[in-house]
């Protein structure tokens, strides 16, 4: 009985926590934001219904409403944002990371022309962790598909770095 129990609350431990799930976005160039309007339109149509967060120059995020959080104080929308184009620095990725990347042919030589990067993340997101890469994967799909001139998405905690033509190219309807 004791084993269910610690099972149980491992579980909760690590499908339950709502810490941000950095996804970013990599390019050659300085990208032109996506309008608010047009990004809003491409999520509900892979989402569903989902409501401004925020929508400035900075900072775009939106509520989920397929997906919700359950906190003691309530139930909430998980939230996805897109953050500021910010400047990629060659040591943002380190040598020990890119020793990791089995994805790139030529990972130095590919990361040696990203100039730029913006942030693709989720927030809230107190979900199993079915739900929530399922709502990673709707977020990321939609990013890279009204950014078309990404290159790469760079995910540290998994230390990956994924041609986004690889992503457009295995869209799946969930």
């Amino acid at each position: 009985m004791k084993k269910n129990s610690k099972k149980s609350k491992l579980a909760d431990q690590y499908e339950q926590q709502s810490n941000v799930f950095q996804m970013w976005l990599l390019f050659d160039h300085g990208p032109k934001r996506p309008d608010p309007d047009i990004l809003r339109a491409d999520l509900e149509q892979k989402c569903g219904r989902v409501d401004v967060i925020s929508s400035s120059l900075e900072l775009t995020s939106f509520g989920v409403r397929r997906y919700t959080s359950h906190f003691k104080e309530g139930n909430i929308p998980a939230q996805v944002m897109l953050g500021n184009i910010m400047p990629f620095r060659q040591d943002d990725i380190s040598g020990a990371e890119r020793a990791q990347i089995r994805e790139i042919q030529n990972r130095d030589e590919f990361l040696g022309k990203i100039t730029h990067k913006v942030l693709a993340a989720d927030m809230m997101a107190a979900l199993d962790a079915e739900h929530r890469t399922k709502l990673l994967m709707d977020w990321l799909e939609v990013a890279v598909n009204i950014m078309p001139d990404c290159k790469a998405v760079w995910i540290p905690s998994g230390g990956k770095l994924i041609p986004a033509e690889l992503i457009r190219s295995t869209r799946v309807d969930r």
